[in-house]
């Protein structure tokens, strides 16, 4: 069992699918069942394209995913796109 603290004030996780121990998909599941974890943007970089394999990180609880490689633009433009719909802005947000 994996445990974070104050994983509820988390705004923002970007994982990799491929990491020793564990996917990121298993990373996921395991953030998702958090009690009290709140509802951060979980975003997972990878060079999978099967979209079997997509929808099944999907259903694990990620927001979105980046292709790898990405640039900053890139992952600025995925986060302005997911970022209004569920999170206020930093600025204001809990640290």
């Amino acid at each position: 069992e994996i445990r974070f603290d104050r994983y509820a004030r988390w705004v923002l996780i970007l994982l990799d699918w491929c990491m020793p121990g564990m996917t990121g998909v298993d990373l996921v599941r395991s953030l998702r069942a958090q009690p009290d974890g709140g509802r951060p943007i979980i975003l997972i970089s990878t060079i999978e394209i099967d979209a079997a394999e997509i929808s099944h990180a999907v259903a694990a609880g990620i927001d979105d995913y980046l292709m790898k490689p990405f640039d900053r633009e890139t992952l600025a433009a995925k986060l302005a796109e997911l970022r209004p719909h569920r999170v206020p802005p930093l600025a204001s947000a809990a640290i």
